[in-house]
């Protein structure tokens, strides 16, 4: 008898001593966005939504006041004029936000096709990307629209925008235009000061809408570059005025079209010497010299002004590439993946990065918990996520919620589930819950994922 036992005690060990250590933690998932309901902006005249695509958009009532200024004087004066305001759009299905400087610019004649826009704030100058993306009518006339998207790390612009005693703003492309913001109150100057007036509550709404949880700015990205075709950027330094050992005279530290003189001839020698000009170096910095600089700020990944300047001069002293690439932390699960996870959020409906292929909810009173990180096919055959790979999330160590599990390809357009040996792809994983639960405290929930026996937990945080 005691023989019997002893056997059955081993064989009970040999079976559950293997199955507690498949199961391992992984590292904390961070709470990336949270759920934001747009229509808490329909109280904002300027709110709009499309209920096909959940695309929305809204700005506070100030910048409204602005438009109507710059509508009511550009109708009746043939000068140009400029004015900008913030303004946030977003996905409700998705959750992403992205908020965006607006530039309207009223002239009638050269468009400007802008490619970048800087505001000099007492003399340190924020640089960022930037789109022609239409035109506004207004009675027989139309302004230019151009968009310029916000990174994370450009939100600093906004208060520096509140509090700066000297302003400047200049808009990039075919055409360059320059907004002097000081104490004028009427005019063509007082419109484009009145621009400066409406940041303080386009940022309260920026609040409102949490931007300062939100986490989500590479969808953001990827959707901005999705629909207009490049990558939100933004640069911030102190500007400089001396170009190849040359003082350069305009105040945001650009060599601009057209300029003569001694930095003129320095910069199209720099721009020769590492082969983005041809020829030989003149006294004016002509249309060839521009379209280098072009050239050079797009190979190195720099923001497209157009103009040559200390941060393109640097970029040629360090022939540095910019690069973002950084090595992802994977855990592994048994034989088969590599998964890495880190951040969660809850939507009403999932995409891929470019915002096609939408899952959404089965019950609008319910919410998707969603995760995304990477996930590695180590195994020498093709994987089939739906089969193979089990999901769940954890509620309370008690209520588990089945759980979806996709992986990204064709370069964030598609949602597929198969994976191909050796292959690597962004994960998404997303469970239908209760919405009431959306505000359970974190440390109640965990995620599961699990092939063959073994088993992934990552905890939220």
């Amino acid at each position: 008898m005691k023989k019997i036992r002893f056997l059955i005690i081993s064989l009970l060990l040999f079976i559950m001593i293997p199955s507690m250590a498949l199961a391992q933690d992984g590292a904390s998932l961070s709470c990336a966005a949270k759920g934001l309901d747009p229509d808490q902006f329909s109280r904002y005249s300027a709110y709009s939504m499309d209920e096909k695509t959940g695309l929305w958009r809204v700005h506070a009532y100030p910048a409204d006041a602005l438009l109507d200024q710059l509508w009511e004087y550009g109708s009746v004066n043939s000068t140009a004029l400029a004015a900008f305001h913030l303004e946030l759009e977003g996905n409700a299905n998705t959750g992403v936000l992205t908020p965006v400087f607006r530039f309207y610019y009223v002239d009638g004649k050269k468009p400007i096709n802008a490619t970048a826009v800087s505001f000099l704030i007492d003399g340190v100058r924020y640089d960022l990307s930037a789109t022609s993306t239409g035109k506004m009518p207004y009675g027989r006339e139309s302004a230019e629209v151009i968009s310029a998207p916000l990174t994370r790390e450009a939100l600093v612009i906004l208060p520096a925008l509140a509090e700066g005693q000297s302003v400047s703003v200049r808009i990039l492309g075919d055409q360059i235009y320059t907004l002097e913001l000081d104490d004028a109150t009427s005019g063509r100057k007082g419109i484009q000061n009145y621009s400066l007036s409406t940041i303080p509550s386009d940022y309260a709404l920026l609040q409102e809408a949490g931007i300062n949880d939100y986490a989500l700015w590479d969808l953001s990205n990827f959707s901005w570059e999705s629909t207009y075709g490049f990558v939100p950027a933004f640069a911030s330094y102190t500007a400089e005025y001396a170009l190849c050992g040359e003082t350069v005279s305009d105040a945001f530290g650009m060599l601009l079209p057209s300029s003569e003189g001694k930095a003129a001839r320095a910069a199209q020698e720099m721009l020769i010497e590492h082969g983005f000009l041809a020829g030989s170096a003149g006294s004016i910095f002509n249309d060839q010299a521009v379209a280098a600089v072009r050239r050079a700020q797009k190979y190195y990944g720099l923001i497209v002004t157009g103009c040559m300047d200390s941060q393109l001069e640097n970029t040629f002293a360090s022939q540095i590439e910019i690069s973002s690439d950084q090595e992802t932390a994977y855990l592994s699960l048994g034989d088969s993946a590599n998964i890495a996870l880190d951040r969660y959020w809850f939507a009403s409906g999932v995409s891929a990065a470019n915002g096609a292929d939408l899952r959404a909810l089965a019950n609008k009173n319910h919410a998707l918990l969603i995760a995304d990180g990477m996930i590695q096919n180590i195994s020498p055959n093709t994987m089939h996520l739906f089969m193979q790979l089990e999901a769940r999330v954890v509620y309370s160590d008690g209520y588990a919620y089945e759980a979806t599990v996709l992986c990204e390809q064709n370069d964030g357009s598609k949602l597929d589930t198969m994976l191909l040996p050796m292959d690597q792809a962004r994960l998404i994983l997303f469970a239908e819950i209760p919405g009431d639960l959306t505000n359970a405290p974190a440390d109640q929930w965990c995620i599961e994922l699990s092939i063959d026996g073994d088993t992934l937990k990552f905890p939220l945080k």
